[in-house]
This record gives structure tokens, sequence and C-alpha cells, in this order.
């Protein structure tokens, strides 16, 4: 944002010079990206007037020029498209010396003499406008023959400054001159509001559809007007920060803007349909033609202002070319308003169009402010344009007050950890906001209405801080004897649980916690029903509308984007919350979730073929990561839509369903663009994992004697499940027996229909002795008999 530093300095009493200035504001939090000095840096430079433009012999686009100073007419080229007879110009003459030492000489442009040269505002260092293209037209009160310096003023320094967001009521002068005000202890001289006589004609009717959309829309009628130039002070003042002057109506609006930093608008009264106004969103297929002249094809996203006929502007972003102030415009509407953030953002940003208005709606214009720039425009415009004006409307004449905070010198100094005397805390606070204390002598402050930022004492410390400055908080040295953090049993136990998984060949993956609608489909396989998941209100993105119900959702779209970028098998993990809607509000859950995909590395050998994940990769995996906890596994009652139905268990801890795991439903791989390939998961909710009752490892004693094993290979029912076979052989309690696995399980060929084949491995061992052979087969045969029995399994082979 540009600031015209002598602008700033008829607000307030500033006698630094810029550089002293731009450190007060970089102290302040407002850096100085630039300071450039404008101004008359100049000298053979006359008042003239344009008496005649020809065309050039020998160039399109080049103009011949008869212009007099008064005492001698001569002729000069320009190539300037807004030059015209009748003009008052300054003429650089002969000899004249201008900025960057260039000097004006006598010469010949493709064949015609140049007896001078007719200066832009650029060319004399009058604007900072990089993108100036014609000359500088002076006010028709500018006499000719008059030396130009003597109009200019004194030069002027312009600082160009990045206001943070926040700070929304410092994007005028006169919000920094009030932020300077607090810090120096000095008065804001307030821009005059005088000659208002408010006996013209009454103000048209407002409509507005959504107050929340429009908080305030404030309209003022003003007829009478005369369009013309404006002067050279207002000139000036808009040329010194980058502004091209127009006239001296649509001048005001821009001046007060940049003066007090609320948008305006004026239409030209004539031009709009109807006696009233409506403030709504635009319909389907509306279009408007705004100042850029460019047509917008509007959307009820579009918040517009509209006459009987249709859209006239775009609220907070743009006005419409049709009803534009012009020269022969005599009676105005002015508008005063103060339109959502949000809103005008979404709009602004629909139809790619960035506007000064805009800028500073989008951020948070003063609600309370509206009448004061509504008295500061109407009177300027009354003073350079004449005409008459009637009362204000009004749709929100007493808007809602900040609520108080609670404040003392004390609380500043404990947030802060200085120690102020109250004699410097309470004065500046006092030049912030109305303070009040009640019976018991507590003290509350009320921000001022431009001070969105002000909420909590915190923000109110802060403001201490910035404004008696930070390098006079005294160091407060480190104690000697650091205090020792209070154990966190779920920080402690789910780093614990990450360096299980890491150490299993997983890496650690960070999602958002916030998802698109598109991944909710993909991962529900149907649209979210409203109020079944966590929606947020205003996201940032639609990318980011709702809250995460699983970890997965994520990990799949991770672990697709690396295999599809070359990875031959990806292993990932997160801890993180996911959110559930409940009648009570929303639940968070801590969980940890993986996923398996792709071939990893034989064990055999490194450079050997991988090996493609499977039920038992995943299990194997959970089993690991909570070898410390008594864990169970069971069916599942009913099949999750994610799991493939025959390659799914729960996890039981405490008798509580805390997990599950298995391979993705086909369907479910395919939709996440994880392609044919087996895919292993698990998601564990570990909310109160510090509670689980660990598992008390003892030490059990191992045979010094050779072990035996046997395999049984067994044709069961093709819906068998594993449990049920080691239950049945655990359940003999054989004296000898150290452990029953699962080593194969074949279904296909050569079976009967219905029928698959497991393969069990029984490991035997005496911790005293050498079983012998006849004593291993003895137990293996009472295995195969409770098998037959208990799971009607038959042996094979």
């Amino acid at each position: 944002m540009k600031i015209s530093l002598n602008w700033l300095r008829s607000l307030i009493d500033l006698e630094m010079p810029p550089e002293d200035l731009s450190a007060k504001l970089l102290n302040l939090g407002f850096e100085t990206e630039s300071i450039e000095t404008i101004g008359a840096q100049f000298s053979g430079v006359v008042i003239a007037e344009v008496k005649k433009v020809g065309p050039h012999p020998n160039a399109d686009r080049l103009s011949l020029c008869v212009v007099s100073d008064g005492a001698e007419t001569c002729e000069v080229v320009c190539g300037a498209p807004n030059v015209a007879e009748g003009q008052r110009i300054a003429l650089a003459k002969i000899g004249a010396k201008l900025p960057g030492d260039f000097r004006i000489k006598k010469s010949k442009i493709r064949g015609a003499v140049s007896n001078g040269m007719i200066c832009s505002a650029k060319e004399l260092g009058l604007s900072s406008n990089g993108e100036d293209k014609g000359i500088l037209v002076l006010g028709e009160d500018a006499v000719v023959g008059t030396d130009f310096s003597s109009i200019t003023g004194e030069p002027d320094v312009v600082l160009d400054l990045d206001v943070t967001p926040n700070r929304p009521d410092c994007l005028s002068h006169l919000g920094l001159a009030r932020e300077l005000a607090i810090t120096l202890g000095r008065e804001v001289r307030r821009p005059g509001t005088d000659g208002i006589s408010e006996d013209g004609p009454n103000p048209w009717p407002v409509a507005v559809e959504d107050a929340e959309e429009c908080p305030r829309y404030v309209g003022r009628i003003v007829e009478g007007v005369r369009v013309g130039p404006s002067p050279d002070w207002l000139r000036r003042r808009l040329e010194s920060i980058g502004l091209r002057p127009i006239n001296n109506v649509v001048d005001v609006t821009n001046f007060v803007l940049h003066e007090t930093g609320q948008p305006m608008h004026a239409f030209d009264a004539d031009k709009l349909a109807g006696d009233a106004l409506s403030v709504r969103a635009a319909r389907e297929g509306e279009k408007i033609v705004a100042l850029d002249e460019t047509e917008y094809a509007l959307s009820p996203e579009n918040l517009v202002i509209a006459d009987a006929e249709g859209p006239v502007a775009v609220a907070g972003v743009i006005g419409g070319l049709e009803t534009a102030v012009t020269a022969g415009t005599s009676r105005l509407f002015l508008e005063f308003a103060n339109f959502r953030p949000t809103r005008v953002r979404r709009s602004a940003k629909r139809l790619a169009v960035r506007t000064d208005s805009s800028y500073r709606f989008e951020r948070g214009a003063d609600l309370g402010g509206i009448p004061a720039a509504a008295a500061r425009a109407t009177a300027l415009i009354l003073e350079l344009a004449g005409g008459k004006t009637g009362p204000l409307s009004d749709t929100n004449a007493s808007p809602a007050a900040h609520r108080p905070i609670d404040v003392s010198a004390r609380r500043m100094n404990e947030i802060l950890g200085s120690d102020f005397p109250d004699d410097r805390i309470l004065p500046l606070l006092k030049r912030i906001g109305e303070i009040f204390q009640d019976a018991s002598g507590r003290l509350s402050l009320v921000p001022p209405s431009y001070r969105l930022d002000l909420a909590t004492p915190n923000d109110l410390a802060e403001e201490v801080a910035r404004h008696l400055g930070y390098d006079a908080i005294g160091e407060d040295p480190a104690p000697a004897h650091l205090p020792v953090p209070e154990p966190d049993p779920v920080r402690d136990a789910c780093a614990a649980l990450g360096a299980t998984l890491c150490g299993l060949g997983f890496s650690e993956a960070y999602h958002r916690d916030m998802v698109s609608e598109t991944a909710l489909v993909r991962f529900l396989g149907r649209a979210p029903k409203p109020g079944d998941h966590p929606k947020l209100l205003n996201p940032l993105s639609e990318e980011w509308a709702y809250l995460r119900p699983s970890l997965l959702i994520g990990l799949m779209g991770s672990a697709a984007s690396n295999l599809n970028h070359g990875a031959h098998g990806v292993r990932l993990f997160e801890l993180g919350r996911v959110y559930t809607q409940t009648l009570d509000g929303v639940r968070e859950r801590l969980t940890v979730s993986g996923i398996l995909a792709g071939p990893v590395p034989s064990r055999a050998h490194w450079t050997g073929p991988g090996r493609e994940p499977d039920f038992f990769s995943v299990k194997g995996a959970v089993e690991a990561l909570l070898r410390d906890y008594r864990t169970a596994w069971k069916t599942p009652a009913a099949p999750d839509a994610l799991f493939h139905p025959k390659a799914c268990l729960e996890l039981n801890i405490g008798n509580k369903t805390r997990g599950v795991a298995g391979l993705l439903h086909p369907s479910v791989a395919k939709a996440w663009d994880l392609g044919d390939r087996p895919v292993g998961a698990f998601e564990i909710d570990i909310e109160e994992l510090p509670q689980w009752k660990a598992r008390r490892a003892r030490f059990a004693g191992f045979s010094p004697f050779p072990s035996s094993s046997r395999d049984l290979s067994l044709l069961v029912d093709a819906g068998a499940r594993y449990e049920s076979l080691e239950r049945a052989v655990g359940a003999l309690k054989l004296e000898s027996l150290d452990s029953v696995s699962c080593i194969d399980v074949f279904e296909g060929d050569g079976l009967p229909v219905g029928k698959k084949s497991v393969t069990l491995r029984l490991s035997f061992s005496h911790p005293e002795r050498t079983l012998k052979d006849e004593e291993v087969q003895a137990a293996v045969a009472k295995a195969v008999e409770a098998l037959a029995k208990e799971c009607g399994a038959q042996r094979r082979g």
C-alpha cells in the first residue's frame, strides 16, 4: 500500500525524516518495501494551452500540436493519445531540466521540428505509477504562463508499506495516523466534514436480501452536481500514490477510500432504473459490463447491487459501466456499505477481478466508520462539484459494539513477562480504546469499531509490546534447573508404536485432518449423507471440506501416488486423529493405520524376486506392533465394506474391538488406483492404549535337546478359519507340543468343490530328553483325531 508523507502529515504532526518513520513503522509491524521521492525536481516547465492538434506528416501515432504559454506560440511533437485542443498542460521548454538530469533540446522527430515537450506526471516525477500512458492534463483554474513548479507544491515522499492481513484498519492514511498517534502520544486531525445541509432529496430505499452478507448499507442522493476536472491538490494526492485522476466525483470516491479506508461508489442516479435498489445474489444468466469495459457472466456466488432491470455493480468488487459517472452526470446516488469478507473474496476470485475496494472488504472494513466516511465524501463533492443533498438511508444505524475486554497492568505484564509501570500501560490503552471501571474497580476496554483484531487480553498485551517496544521488555535469564516435563503416556506409547513400525520397514506419513468430498465418496462408496460426517462451515478449499473419518483415506492416496511414480513396494503408516459425527457433536479418536502395497524384497536375498503382501503379512505386522499387549483375533460379525470378506479379522484387546486388519476389497483398491494387486491395510483405535493391560513377559526355559516337527495337510471346508483348527489342537494340552502354525493354504483345481487345503506345522520338544519318533507320532495322531472330530478335517496324503 502506497502512503504519501505529505498526506499523512496533514492528519498528524510528524517531524521525523522518512527513514526514521520507516523504522518506527517497522517496530509497529509494518514493513516498508520502498521509499520514493516525487515532486518538483525540474526547472523550465510552464503552464501552456494546446491551441491546435493535427496529424504528424510522417507518423500515424504522433501528433503535431500548437501550444502557447501566453508569451509565445510554438509547435511540439506529442505521442500521447489523450492530447486534445483546449487542454492546460505542462510544457517543458527548450533548455528545461527534468528529473534524471534530462535536458530538453530543439529536435527533429520524423521530419517535424519539436520546440519542447508536453510532459506526463511520471516524466515530471509527480507520480509513482509506472503505467502512466498519457500527458498530465491540468484543471481549468491553471493559469497559462505560470511556472509549473508554483502549483506542484513541495516534493513528496511515498512509502510502499506491507500491511498484514489482520490490520485492515491501517489500509488508509487515517488508519496509519491513528496508529502513529498511539505510539507517539499525539492527536489525529479528523478530516473535515463541513458544509453539508440535508435539505435536498430523500434517499432511495435499499432492500438487503441477506443481512449477514451485507451488514450495513448507507445511501444518499446528491443532485445538481457539475462533473469536471479535479483541483490540483486533489489530483496531486491521487497521483502521489499512483492513481490516475478521472473527474472530481470519481476522484473524491478514490480519495476517501485511501484517506479513511472505507470503499464507496458513486452511481449516475439518472441511469438507474426505478427509484429503489436491492442487495441480492446474482441470478443465473445475469451479466454486467463493468467499469473496466469487460462483460462478466454472474452466478449466485456473486453478490450484486441491482436496480429494477438488473445488476448495476458487483458488491464490494467493481461498479457497472452503464451507471458510471460521466461529464453529463448531474444527479448522484452515493453508496457506502459493508459486505461479508468471505463473500467478496469468492466473488472477486470467481471474476478474476481485484480492486482497491475488494482488497479492503476481503480483510474487513469498519462497520461503525461508515457515517464519518459518508460525511467526508459528501462534503468534498458539494465543495468541488456543487449540488445539494438530503439525509442518509441506513439499513443498520446502530451496529453492535465490541465486547469489553478485561484489562489491568498486572495482567499485561504477566502475559508479556515485563515490568512496565501502570502509568505507562493505562494511558497507552486509553489511546487504543475506551476504558470503563465497574463498581468493584475492575477495568475493561471496549475497542473501537475499526479494531477487528482486538478480542482478548492477549491482543491488548501485544498492543502494549508493540507501542512501548519489544526491546523495552527486560531480559529474564533461564533458570539454572529446567523443570522436568510431565510424563505423557499417550505420547510415549505413540513414539513406541512408530519406532516399531519403522523397524518393520514402514515409513511414516503425515496427511491433513481435512479431506475432500470426492475422497470421502471414494472411501464410502457413496455420497455422504447430510449430518453423517463432520463438515467444515467455512473451508479454505473444497479439497478440505470434511474432517477425515479414517487415516486410510490419506494412506491409500499416497500409496497409489508412490506406486504410479515407480515405487515397487510401499509400506506406509500414520498416527493421528479421526473424527465421527455423534448426537453430542464431533468425536475424536487417536488411531494408527498402515497400508502394504506392492512387492517387498525376498528374505532369502535382497536381489531375489519380491513377494506381494497377503493377509498374513498384515496380521504379522499388527501382532509385532502390539506384541506387548494381550490381543485376540475375531471374525467380524458383519463384513467391512472396505476389506475383502474372506481376508479380514477384527482385533480385540481387553474384550473390546479395537481395530481391523486384512486385505482391501478389490473394488476399493481399484477405486483408489491401486490396481489389481493385493493390498493390505489395518486401522487400530489407540485412544485408550495407556490403559490397556500390557503382557508381562516371563522367561520360559528352552529345551537343549533337538526338536521335531510334523506337517499336516488337511482338507477342510472352504469357510473354515485357522483359529478353529488351532483351538482344536490347543485343547488337547499335549505336553510336548511347543507351537502350531499355518504354513500354507491352497484353493483351486484338484480339490473337491467347497473345500480347501490347509497345512499346519506342529513343533515338539522335551526339556529333559530327545523325543522318540513313536511319541511324536502318537501326539500327531491325537491332533488328527481332534481336528477330524471338532472341525471335520481330513488328512491328505
